[in-house]
């Protein structure tokens, strides 16, 4: 019988080593294709939302400028494109309390309406108003609303700056809060959460107050003289400044938001103008 020769097994052997290595390339190569591929789909879905919150900013700048010297209540629209879906929610920020410019009194009821005790509320307004005057800004500044003036925030999560203001505050305020708009704030347009922050304004006035707003200016111009102290916190005019939260979703799953404030003025050469963009995903409210 005669033997196989080494050389034949070796050879089999280097065969079979060939074949695994060209196997494990296969398959690396395979999974790098894979992954680019992957890449290039997930950037190819970036910029269609990129192009779609473009598309829903400037809708929410036609319904701003639509509504001319009417108040900007909240409102929310959905439209579709074959590209994808847009949902737009607007607000007026003049509604919110302009931590850059609300008088102290406001600051500590807006810090008491989320927890802090009155004491406590005090104390965080005063390091506010403190940190304002450090960094160049009159609290008293009555400005209007262009968007040139001097600010010591662009957004009130920067309100951890300031030392002794817990974070969990910060995110009760949001809802209730603006970097922009003027010191005082539109009754017209205010949430009833905002409304509840403003100090010297019962329970009862507040009530009154939403009610005169559904039945229009002449009820308001009413009761506008018996809302007591809390009455010297609030405007009733102003240009709006609008708060657009944009959401698009691709038919694919894929989501992207984003959050906007723009304001729309007259006679501007500009369609409207965007005082703050953060294309991040939107914290919980």
């Amino acid at each position: 019988m005669t033997r196989p020769e080494p050389r034949a097994g070796f050879a089999l052997v280097a065969v079979l080593w060939t074949i695994a290595l060209l196997t494990v390339l296969a398959l690396g190569a395979s999974l790098m294709f894979r992954g680019f591929a992957g890449v290039v789909a997930i950037g190819r879905d970036a910029s269609k939302a990129d192009a779609l919150l473009s598309g829903g900013l400037e809708y929410a700048a036609a319904i701003v400028r639509e509504r001319g010297d009417r108040p900007l209540f909240a409102t929310t629209r959905l439209f579709l494109l074959g590209s994808g879906a847009v949902r737009v929610a607007l607000s007026d920020d003049g509604g919110r309390i302009n931590i850059n410019k609300a008088p102290a009194p406001v600051l500590a009821s807006l810090f008491a309406a989320v927890g802090a005790s009155g004491t406590e509320a005090r104390m965080i307004a005063q390091a506010i108003v403190a940190w304002r005057v450090r960094n160049g800004v009159n609290p008293l500044n009555t400005a209007s609303a262009s968007g040139n003036d001097v600010q010591v925030f662009t957004d009130p999560r920067q309100l951890a700056r300031v030392p002794g203001i817990r974070a969990d505050y910060l995110t009760a305020i949001a809802p209730l809060a603006t970097a922009f708009g003027e010191d005082r704030v539109n009754g017209l347009t205010a949430p009833p959460a905002v409304l509840g922050a403003i100090p010297g304004l019962s329970g009862s006035t507040r009530e009154a107050l939403l009610a005169a707003r559904q039945q229009g200016p002449q009820a308001i111009q009413r009761l506008v003289s018996s809302l007591g102290s809390g009455g010297n916190y609030l405007r009733w005019k102003g240009t709006p400044i609008a708060r657009a939260d944009l959401t698009v979703t691709l038919p694919d799953g894929y989501a992207k938001t984003a959050r906007a404030v723009i304001v729309v003025l007259v006679h501007d050469d500009q369609p409207y103008r965007i005082l703050a963009w953060t294309p991040a995903p939107l914290e919980s409210e």
